[in-house]
């Protein structure tokens, strides 16, 4: 039994069609959700971490960056504070890289 093989070349100028056609409706499709990370970017600013979830987040990372200096995991302590003073800065970079956000402008 003999399977013949199928010869893409003439196949070529349709491969590029529908791939032209395809990646230009995906940027059609991805254009409408340009408001996403705005309000994802709010929502975070607003109801998560100004609240007491971040001030948990806050004084966790603290407690445990002491504890893991403690031990000897210096690295770890490191990355602790960083997460620690992160979440107490994030407002402010907010503001400095996304001035126009309509949770930032007062």
């Amino acid at each position: 039994m003999n399977v013949e093989m199928v010869d893409f070349k003439k196949y070529r100028n349709i491969c590029i069609f529908l791939t032209v056609l395809f990646a230009t409706s995906t940027a059609c499709f991805a254009q409408d959700g340009a408001g996403i990370f705005e309000k994802a970017a709010c929502n975070l600013l607003d109801q998560v971490l100004a609240k007491n979830f971040g001030s948990m987040i806050t004084v966790v990372a603290g407690v445990i960056a002491i504890i893991s200096s403690v031990v000897g995991s210096f690295r770890t302590a490191w990355v602790l504070v960083f997460v620690s003073v992160g979440i107490y800065i994030f407002p402010s970079i907010v503001k400095i890289f996304f001035p126009n956000l309509a949770c930032v402008v007062n």
